[in-house]
């Protein structure tokens, strides 16, 4: 992997610039496919820097953050007009680090992986919030742990070997780099918590034994978390109980000796509900508990529950209505944020119990509510409270975690700017800010550029589709969803329609029919911030709206590691890899290369399972490319957990020479079938050295039905639209999207 880096210095003038020229750093394929422009032209940036009200601010600095180069990072100052520019940078992805004296740091992170056809990336304008006394700005970062895989990556149960990612000998040290993607962004805020997930303890000699999962972390790892910015940890969960009452007394003992604040769990039930964490922050008081739903893992014996009781039983503290009740009546006129543990693994929405507890919190004076457990990200919920309406962070999803399925890779950290109303009287959520990061090989990494746009997207999604009442339940209980959308590089949450607007306008379509029905069309949106509101046409017809679920068939490397060409989600091999020498769209695609005389198939495959929902049609799409390739195959796996249900062929392209090619196969999925493989492979070329090369991929999974002219619930994710059962004798069908564009106020 190369690492060679050369920087010219900085020179601050009235519009500021640097220049920074550097190799990059290559993870998938032969090298003489990964070099040429894509990669070597240099690429110049520019953005502008401005405040909460949109006035530039002059005199902001700009570092350059390139994991990849050494030395000192390059530094930009502002002009008046707020502006910068940096010339002849690599097409790497950076991490902008801009402060000012008299506002918060931001941390912005921008895609500079570009096809060569971009000479320049515009980084717009990047908002700055305004430190003041009365105004705090919290961070929250999900279900997090450092064992497990992390000390022993091939589960041989030898610690210390190559792979390892925390070694014995270097525990906090190796614990500080895997959080060094993240870093700078979680030392930016006043005050930060993670969800720590876990037994903290280097004598695990106390399983609980009915518990099927057990989890510690050593505690030199906890160092990790400090030297990242991190100053609490709430152990209010379902695995701080994983190794008895020692297990308890260790974890507490470990997280006062790293210096960071605890609350959530103690070794009797009164201990644990006056672990409050009290803080006065720039002239906010904030109080934060955690709590647990879960009681029960494995067997329901007093002494084997999860929680702690009177008079000395060890544990979690119960998200019981009498501790939380208690806590946010003893909180007074501080903003309280009740972080509470529970709900079901792996869903998408919280239980009732969950929402019950959130509105109930909510409804007690509840400023704000995190939740865990799920380990997957959920939606931004909103429930009215005494006097105003307030946030819920249903699932930030996991931030140290080792899981293996692609559904728990991503993540959110969010950063909550709390305000003191003038001359008392209560606290006010100023900005709900939504960064997006991915776990690659277990470690936490930024997105950038169109992967951060589709999580948001995704989040804005879940929030708008949010039920408003409780499975099997007539009444509304006053949780619903917020408002979420991308605006730049942030993803923000709204509670209120006087924070943001929107702006329609319409796309025409003219589609040709067969059978009374439409291949896919793609709903191509116009920003970030943009969703399909409606769909109209001119005849009578059924409209499926369809969901992109496999995110990672473009091929492209949207994460900002300092790395280029990371091609995440697909297994690579010299002979499958992903290069930048022939794309149909962006900076990247996948090439599989055979050789007439090579006996095994080449194959390229997804990583992980993609998950899916036995009970929705798919549609299989994507472009190929040969040049005198043999055969390519298209097929696809489907498995409910580890059993393998059906295989099927959904696409054969013939061997030879072709250009750009579009393919789409109609697929119905097995009952019960959760998750997928989808593979590309190519057969024996006719002579010499076959290539294939494939881009653009998508697994339309088709989820709602809608009629022309009804009104589509926004933001949402829909990527596709296909017309069905037209009215009889249409062959040509007159369509229009209708495009709404949200944007802050």
């Amino acid at each position: 992997m190369s690492a060679l880096d050369h920087t010219r210095p900085v020179v601050p003038l009235l519009l500021a610039f640097a220049t920074a020229v550097a190799s990059p750093s290559v993870r998938a394929g032969p090298e003489s496919w990964l070099t040429g422009a894509p990669v070597d032209a240099p690429i110049d940036l520019r953005g502008r820097i401005v405040g909460r009200d949109g006035r530039p601010l002059a005199g902001a600095t700009v570092e350059l953050v390139d994991f990849a180069a050494k030395g000192a990072r390059p530094r930009l100052i502002t002009g008046r007009d707020g502006r910068f520019a940096a010339r002849d940078l690599a097409r790497r992805s950076l991490l902008l680090r801009i402060s000012h004296p008299s506002h918060y740091t931001e941390l912005v992170p921008v895609d500079l992986q570009r096809p060569p056809r971009a000479a320049s990336v515009d980084a717009g304008a990047i908002e700055m919030t305004a430190r003041r006394p009365g105004r705090t700005r919290l961070m929250f970062v999900g279900d997090s742990m450092l064992g497990r895989r992390y000390v022993d990556a091939d589960e041989d149960g030898v610690e210390g070997e190559p792979g390892d990612l925390i070694r014995p000998k270097s525990r906090a040290a190796d614990a500080a780099r895997v959080l060094r993607f993240v870093r700078d962004v979680l030392g930016s805020a006043d005050y930060t918590v993670a969800n720590l997930e876990c037994v903290v303890t280097d004598s695990p000699d106390t399983p609980h034994p009915y518990k099927p999962y057990l989890l510690h972390s050593h505690p030199e790892t906890l160092l990790g978390l400090v030297d990242a910015g991190v100053d609490a940890v709430s152990s209010g969960n379902n695995h701080v109980f994983d190794f008895l009452a020692p297990g308890v007394g260790d974890t507490l003992a470990a997280i006062g000796a790293a210096g960071l604040d605890g609350t959530g769990a103690a070794m009797n039930e009164s201990t644990a509900r006056s672990s409050v964490i009290g803080r006065a922050l720039n002239g906010v008081d904030v109080a934060l508990l955690g709590l647990s739903q879960m009681q029960v893992d494995g067997a329901d014996q007093p002494s084997y529950r999860l929680t702690a009781q009177d008079p000395a039983k060890a544990g979690a503290l119960h998200a019981s209505t009498l501790n939380l009740g208690s806590f946010l009546a003893d909180a007074g006129e501080a903003f309280a944020v009740p972080m509470l543990h529970g709900g079901v693994e792996y869903t998408r929405y919280p239980t009732p119990g969950m929402r019950a507890l959130f509105v109930d919190a909510i409804e007690s004076g509840a400023g704000l509510v995190v939740a865990h457990h799920p380990h997957v990200l959920h939606g931004i919920g909103v429930v009215d409270g005494p006097d105003a309406r307030r946030f819920v962070l249903m699932s930030l999803g996991n931030f140290l975690f080792d899981q293996h399925t692609h559904e728990t890779l991503e993540s959110v950290i969010a950063v909550v700017d709390v305000d003191a109303r003038p001359l008392g009287g209560g606290h006010d959520v100023a900005r709900v800010v939504l960064i997006p990061l991915r776990l690659d090989g277990y470690v936490p990494r930024l997105l950038a550029g169109a992967g951060l746009a589709r999580v948001g997207r995704w989040l804005a999604h879940l929030s708008t589709h949010l039920p408003t009442r409780p499975p099997r339940d007539e009444q509304v209980d006053g949780l619903r969803g917020a408002v979420v959308f991308t605006a730049g590089a942030r993803v923000l949450a709204f509670n209120h329609p006087n924070q943001y607007a929107f702006i329609h306008a319409r796309e025409p379509l003219r589609l040709d029919l067969l059978g009374r029905a439409s291949g896919p069309v793609m709903f191509a949106p116009r920003g970030p911030a943009d969703s399909l509101a409606r769909v109209d046409a001119d005849a009578d017809a059924e409209i499926d709206l369809g969901r992109d679920v496999l995110d990672h068939g473009d091929f492209e490397d949207h994460d900002v590691d300092g790395e280029v060409g990371d091609a995440f989600g697909w297994d690579t091999s010299p002979s499958a890899f992903v290069q930048s020498r022939s794309v149909r769209r962006g900076s990247r695609a996948a090439a599989l290369r055979r050789a007439a005389a090579d006996a095994d198939t080449i194959s390229l495959t997804t990583r992980r399972r993609v998950p899916v929902d036995g009970d929705r049609p798919l549609t299989i799409r994507g472009h190929l490319r040969g040049e005198s390739a043999g055969a390519v195959t298209v097929r696809v796996r489907f498995f409910h957990e580890d059993a393998l249900l059906a295989e099927q062929v959904v696409h054969t392209q013939a061997a030879g020479s072709y250009g750009w090619t579009r393919f789409a196969a109609a697929v119905d999925p097995p009952a019960g079938a959760s998750g997928m493989h989808l593979s590309f492979r190519q057969g024996r070329p006719r002579r010499g050295t076959g290539i294939a090369f494939v881009d653009d991929v998508s697994v339309i999974q088709w989820e709602h039905t809608v009629t022309p002219g009804e009104a589509i619930a926004t933001p949402n994710a829909w990527d596709f639209v296909r017309f069905r059962d037209v009215a009889p004798g249409v062959t040509r069908l007159e369509a229009s999207f209708l495009h709404r564009r949200y944007a802050a106020k």
